[in-house]
């Protein structure tokens, strides 16, 4: 859990990447802190989680599904595998992969945006 519900530099970093009324999804969701933000902004936000009280936390911002996705039976994703469901709608436009401390974890950060089939390929501010 985090000490304090400040939004990650991640997330402000990339929150302009957000078209106005587009959809978020938060995998590891917590406590919502960033589904509060994107609903806050007008956007649909769901959110997944594995911990039932974080989940509960976030009842009411959106669609939000308490699951393991690393070693449960729903989703039992591998490293990637999100990424290749979904790669033919998603372009990925930031990645991050490794561990921080304060809390001790292991992260991986996805920045990706819909894009529409035949558009040109958007130029996003890095």
């Amino acid at each position: 859990m985090h000490e304090n519900e400040e939004l990650s530099p991640w997330i402000r970093r990339w929150t302009h990447l957000v078209a106005p009324g587009g959809t978020v999804l938060d995998v590891a969701c917590g406590r919502g802190r960033h589904l509060r933000w994107f609903a806050g902004r007008g956007h649909a936000v769901a959110g997944v989680d594995r911990d039932p009280e974080a989940i509960a936390a976030v009842a009411g911002l959106g669609e939000v599904v308490q699951a393991d996705i690393e070693n449960g039976p729903d989703f039992l994703l591998a490293p990637g595998e999100l990424l290749q469901a979904y790669g033919r709608e998603l372009r990925v436009v930031a990645f991050e992969d490794g561990f921080l401390d304060a809390p001790p974890r292991f992260v991986q950060r996805i920045a990706a945006v819909r894009e529409r089939p035949g558009a040109p390929r958007a130029r996003y501010m890095l």
